[in-house]
Parts: structure tokens; sequence; C-alpha cells
């Protein structure tokens, strides 16, 4: 309707543009939205100077969407761009640049680049305090990041202590606004669930869940959180019955506040999958992750890691079921997808592994550790031993010596010593230097 009036790569084209991509992120269609903030930036770029602040919100509104497509480096570029442009066109807007730097830290907390990401992030939040040196509520948000960064960290109590600065900030200045104080709140939430503290964190979400039924009820989305987080300590709990009733009041709320089948629903499809695997109910749970992955090609390329997840999860309810032949097939698909989800850096099942980032090598070497596990139920030893022994060169680079991970593969390429008719055994003896491990005697 708009070409009608305007001419080609009119401005106003771009503003509408610009809105239906932002329609398309809101139902998660993040890969259509991608393809209408591109053709907004390309007509506003042809109007504006470079660092005009329409195309600074496009260059970080693609940025958003790469990073919900999991392509990290691409919306690490976007962001940067705009946070360039900020630098030199609008140096003192510290405001506007503080939430860049925040989207930037988001990105890289995705990535597991920790320090970096606190890095920007304390950035941000000295701008905020420089800007607003009375307070304001923006400073929440980098309060609320760093407290993610530390939780990634295993920080809990100090991460803990970041989501009650920024909850007390959004009670001190905008106290009516409900939605960010029981974010906040969910957050403390799932750190306490995290430490093992299920009481305290049922408290914290039962609260959150009381407040938005009480003032935010037509927030069905974040109603539908609540009730996730719930159902996850339940689950932690191992009280699966109670979790799945939860998680079945999930899957109602948004199956009527999505018709057509958002990609959120398929994370509450996963949750129920992975519930029904602890009841040992396999085919059920089977058929819950099938139904996510439906949803989840939808939106997502068939290369993503996501997707990846997923089959990965359907391996380990294959597994359980002792179908050993089928888990392997999902494994070495979902291996497949981490291996080409970076194309720059591949590498084959059989080869050396080269460092592809920390979150994805252990993504990898999970995979490659569950494949060698079940390779050795089949008594299959010697392919098992391959991919126990590539597990453990990826996790001996992160990890100290005792770490679990390790010395569950150290028993196991032990084991697989041991049942070989070889004599070079007696040279490596990992099964005794594992079941020996400790203080040396005196």
């Amino acid at each position: 309707m708009l070409k009608m009036y305007y001419t080609s790569g009119h401005v106003n084209i771009a503003v509408t543009l610009n809105e239906i991509g932002n329609v398309h992120y809101g139902q998660g269609k993040y890969s259509k939205a991608v393809i209408f903030y591109e053709q907004a930036l390309k007509i506003l770029q042809k109007y504006y100077f470079s660092g005009h602040n329409e195309i600074i919100c496009i260059l970080n509104n693609i940025g958003y969407v790469q990073k919900e497509l999991g392509k990290y480096n691409e919306a690490l570029d976007f962001h940067q761009q705009a946070l360039a442009l900020q630098e030199k066109y609008y140096p003192y807007y510290y405001g506007n640049i503080a939430n860049t730097l925040n989207y930037i830290c988001d990105v890289l907390l995705c990535q597991s680049k920790y320090d970096e990401a606190l890095c920007s992030c304390k950035r941000a939040l000295t701008l905020q305090e420089n800007y607003y040196p009375l307070g304001h509520v923006v400073m929440a948000s980098s309060l609320g990041n760093i407290g993610n960064i530390l939780y990634k960290q295993e920080k809990y109590n100090e991460a803990i202590d970041f989501h009650q600065r920024a909850l007390a900030t959004v009670e001190k200045h905008t106290s009516y606004d409900y939605s960010s104080i029981t974010f906040y709140m969910n957050n403390i939430g799932i750190i306490l669930c995290t430490q093992e503290k299920y009481d305290e964190a049922l408290d914290y979400h039962r609260r959150v869940l009381e407040i938005q039924e009480k003032y935010c009820l037509s927030c069905q989305r974040e109603i539908a959180k609540s009730l996730t987080y719930i159902g996850n300590v339940l689950r932690e709990q191992k009280k699966y019955d109670e979790a799945f009733k939860f998680y079945q009041r999930v899957l109602e709320v948004q199956e009527n506040y999505y018709p057509n089948r958002h990609v959120d629903i398929a994370t509450i499809l996963n949750n129920i999958g992975a519930t029904l695997r602890h009841q040992q109910k396999f085919d059920e749970a089977i058929k819950y992750h099938q139904k996510a992955i439906e949803i989840q090609e939808k939106y997502y390329s068939s290369d993503s890691i996501i997707i990846a997840n997923t089959i990965n999860r359907i391996g380990h309810v294959l597994y359980d079921e002792s179908k050993y032949d089928a888990a392997i097939d999902y494994y070495r698909r979902a291996l497949s997808i981490q291996e080409n989800f970076y194309p720059d850096n591949h590498i084959e099942i059989s080869h050396t592994f080269t460092s592809i980032g920390n979150s994805d090598q252990f993504r990898i070497a999970t995979n490659l550790k569950d494949i060698g596990i079940t390779l050795f139920d089949q008594t299959k030893y010697d392919k098992s031993l391959d991919f126990c022994q590539q597990a453990l060169i990826i996790f001996e680079e992160y990890y100290p010596n005792n770490h679990s991970e390790i010395t569950v593969l150290w028993a196991y390429v032990g084991m697989c010593f041991a049942c070989f008719c070889w004599h070079v055994e007696d040279h490596w003896s990992y099964s005794i230097n594992y079941l020996h491990w400790g203080e040396p005697k005196t």
C-alpha cells in the first residue's frame, strides 16, 4: 500500500519494514524478522548519514535477531557497529551507549566469554552511574547482567547479590513495574534452585506467580515462565508428577497465547519429555521431543544448535531404553550439527579437535562421551575408546584433573583397555589411576 504513495525506497517504507520486523521478532519468527530489518537498513543508509540514530537502532535490532538465531559472531558484529557509531557521533549519550554495551554483553554471555562480558557490563554500569548520579531504573539491566555472568561462573552468592540490587533498584524507582520486579525475583529463584535450596527457590517463584496473577493477568507469557520455573524446581526435587502438572499448565497457557505454535512451546515440550524420561515413560518422552523438533524446524535452520540439543535429548531417552544403536544415530546427528554450526572450524569426529570456543567444545565433548559410553555398553570397546579419548582431550583442556567429567572418562578408558587382550594396558593403567586417585601413600 505504501509503495502506491511513496517512491521505491522511501524512508517511510523503511519505518514500516522495521515495524513488520518487530512483529516477526515478537512472534519468534527470527529468520523473517532479519529479512525486514535488513531491507529497512538498506533504505535508511541511502537517506541518512551513517551515524543517524535510526540506523543505529536497526543495527541493534539485527543484532538481537542474530543472537536468537544462534549466530553470535554476526550478532556481535552488528552491535559493535552500532557502538562504534554511537561513540563517534554521540559520545555523551551515555544511556544509549550503555544499552548497546549490555546487548554486547548478552551475546558474549551466550558465547561463554564471561570475562569479556563482565568487562562490557561493568563499563555500561559505570556510564549509567555517571549519567544518573541519583540512580535510575535502567541501571537494573546492567546489575542483572552482571548477576547472570556471575551465575554462569558459578559464583552464586555474588550473583544473587547483584540480582537483589537490580530488584531493589526497580522497586525504588518504579515500584509499579511488576514485570521487572517479577523478572529479577525469578532470576534469584533460578540461582537458589541451582544451589539446591529448593524450598527458598519455590518461595520466590510462587511469590512471583502470585504477583503476576494479581497485577499482570494479561501477561500470560510471563506467567507461563513462572509456572515453568516452579516445574523445574519440582523436577529437581524428583517430584515428577507435580512437575508434570505444572508443565501441562504451561502448555495450555502457551497454546492459548500462541495459537500458531510459537517457538516457546518447543521448550516446554522438551521439559515434559525430560520429565517423562525420568518417569521411564520413554515412548511418550520421545513423542514430546519430536513435537518440539517439528516446531523448532519451522523457526530455525536444520543446522541450528537448538535443534541439535533436542536431538540429543532423544538420544538420551533411547540410551535409557538400552536402544544403543538408535541412540548413537541421534548422538551422531547432533554432533554433526554442532560441528557444522561453525564451518570455519569444522572438525571430523575421528580427527584431532581444534578449539572452536568453550561452550561449543563442551557440547561436542559431551556428545563424544555419550557416544563412547553407549558403545561401551554394546561391548564395542575399540570404538568406545576412540570417542572417550577424543572427549577427554577436550575436557582436560578446560577442567582440573580431578573434575568428575575427567575421572568418569578415565574410568571408561581404563575399562576399555581392561576388556582388550592387550599387554599395552600395563603401561597405560588408566583404571588403576582412577581407582587409586587421592593423596599419596606415606
